[in-house]
């Protein structure tokens, strides 16, 4: 989420820029993300958003592989219900790299 608004908002400074190629895919944007019009938005503005999109984006850095593990592990719970033999094997391949990773991170 934070990464989509934080590329919107680079999208949005380049339009206050005037550097924009093509500003109807940025209106279509802003009103699915639940953004303000960007002509009603200043340079500051944009730049104070971004900041807090910065800042939240650090905050999730640390709780997002425990995050990631827990969704795969819920999706792997899902499929097993469901007996998708197919997506299980999927998921368990991604998990057990994952660790593998965090391992090899963790010796080295």
């Amino acid at each position: 989420m934070w990464l989509t608004r934080r590329w919107t908002l680079g999208t949005v400074k380049r339009f206050i820029n005037g550097e924009a190629s093509d500003p109807q895919n940025l209106y279509k944007r802003c009103d699915r993300q639940d953004f303000p019009d960007p002509q009603s938005l200043s340079l500051d503005d944009v730049e104070i958003e971004l900041f807090i999109c910065h800042q939240n984006i650090d905050k999730l850095k640390y709780c997002a592989p425990k995050l990631r593990v827990e969704h795969l592990r819920a999706c792997l719970k899902k499929s097993k219900d469901k007996k998708q033999e197919e997506q299980i094997k999927h998921i368990e391949r991604i998990l057990k790299e994952e660790s593998n990773k965090s391992r090899w991170r963790q010796v080295n």
